[in-house]
């Protein structure tokens, strides 16, 4: 039951509660209840599966507005009217039909608290959401806002050779953070433009277009003597820099 809730919820079904007006739907699997229900011998069945409900609603841990639903295996004649009577709002018979599940669902939510996705965006949203395949090294860069497909074109189309750009580009920080912060503290501005300049060159290949800018600001400001600009600017650019690196780290593991 749980797979199907995760999966209907996640892809067709979407639902939300707000504060106190919510409404909550509890769906007891009476079967379950009934063998957990067996105490000393005695068989307490469904009545414990509805008393349970009942408590968890005076202890506060369930609204008195929530709608309990049953799943059972008992799908004799008459057992919907049984169930109904002893407290429950509905019930649904095993084997779960997730169909079937899903419009019980909706039919006990309030109508401005969920709507139907159908066609291609039903299918996209399912896919997003149960896709769990691991993604290549691009797809994690691309989705973490590098730009791969112009950083390939320095790697020739090649993703291994890209990786070793990357990889290269990782050994490279620690040095290049050193070289830029000594050249700012002795405030050796032609180095410092050297240095930043490098580290534009070397974002822009492996595709960190966010960065490769902000260097380059650095470069232009060392070159015309804009100190203060680099001065109030200078952590931002080392921790931009150590965030890609992390994030090329995590990409290529």
């Amino acid at each position: 039951v749980d797979r199907i809730l995760k999966k209907m919820i996640s892809g067709q079904l979407i639902g939300q509660q707000t504060g106190n007006k919510g409404r909550l739907i509890s769906l007891l699997n009476w079967d379950s209840e009934q063998k957990r229900g067996r105490q000393n011998g005695q068989e307490v069945g469904e009545k414990w599966a509805l008393s349970r409900s009942n408590e968890l609603k005076k202890r506060d841990l369930l609204r008195n507005k929530t709608a309990v639903i049953a799943l059972t295996a008992n799908a004799i004649v008459g057992a919907r009217d049984k169930y109904i009577a002893e407290g429950f709002v509905d019930y649904l018979t095993k084997p779960i039909d997730p169909d079937k599940l899903e419009t019980m669902i909706a039919k006990y939510l309030p109508e401005d608290k969920y709507e139907y996705i159908g066609g291609q965006d039903a299918a996209a949203a399912m896919a997003e959401a149960v896709d769990e395949s691991p993604k290549s090294f691009t797809e994690k860069l691309e989705s973490k806002g590098f730009n791969v497909s112009a950083a390939k074109v320095f790697a020739m189309n090649d993703d291994e050779f890209y990786k070793e750009i990357l990889q290269t580009y990782i050994e490279e920080h620690p040095q290049k953070q050193t070289d830029i912060r000594k050249a700012f503290d002795e405030k050796n501005w032609k180095d410092y433009e050297v240095y930043v300049h490098a580290l534009k060159s070397s974002s822009k290949t492996i595709g960190a277009d966010e960065l490769s800018a902000m260097a380059l600001s650095h470069e232009k400001a060392a070159k015309e003597g804009r100190t203060d600009e680099i001065e109030s600017g200078l952590d931002d650019l080392l921790k931009c820099y150590g965030d890609v690196v992390n994030i090329v780290k995590k990409a290529i593991e």
